[in-house]
């Protein structure tokens, strides 16, 4: 056992060496502190226009800045962030979702049609954001979007500097 523990030690040496010369930290964060969140919708959900989506199941939440009661994300630190998003439309109906890094929209994106029977979409944004921003997803539409759950819309965030 110790044999096995001493040789993780020296790989993982090797790869804060590596990611230190090629300038980049394989620990998100001020100190090393990781942010990074996944989080899905468990179940079906109908949303009406400029309500927030709240992705109730957290899959990953390091750092603790991702609501999964709320469904907003809180930056912990002033940084440059990158989120993703996945939709998908309930069977034969519509989704509209935006990004919201307040005050602004940084990303829309649609899926479905009363012709299609599964549809889906997607978006990768970038933004900087101040310590304290809050940021999440609403629906877009003037009625209401049909999104479906068990893990198929997903939002995404971490730090990357």
């Amino acid at each position: 056992m110790q044999i096995v523990t001493f040789k993780v030690r020296a790989l993982e040496e090797k790869i804060e060496k590596i990611s230190k010369d090629a300038g980049i930290s394989p620990w998100n964060g001020p100190g090393g502190r990781g942010v990074a969140f996944t989080a899905r919708l468990s179940n079906n959900q109908t949303v009406f226009s400029q309500q927030t989506i709240v992705f109730d199941d957290a899959l990953t939440n390091i750092g603790r800045a991702y609501n999964p009661v709320t469904g907003i994300f809180i930056a912990p630190y002033t940084g440059r962030y990158m989120f993703s998003l996945s939709v998908r439309a309930q069977y034969q109906k519509q989704v509209c979702a935006e990004i919201v890094a307040e005050p602004e929209v940084v990303g829309q994106v649609a899926a479905g049609d009363t012709e299609i029977e599964r549809a889906s979409a997607s978006l990768t944004v970038v933004t900087s954001l101040e310590k304290g921003n809050e940021v999440y997803v609403r629906e877009t539409k003037t009625w209401t979007g049909h999104f479906f759950g068990d893990g198929f819309t997903v939002f995404t965030g971490y730090l990357l500097q």
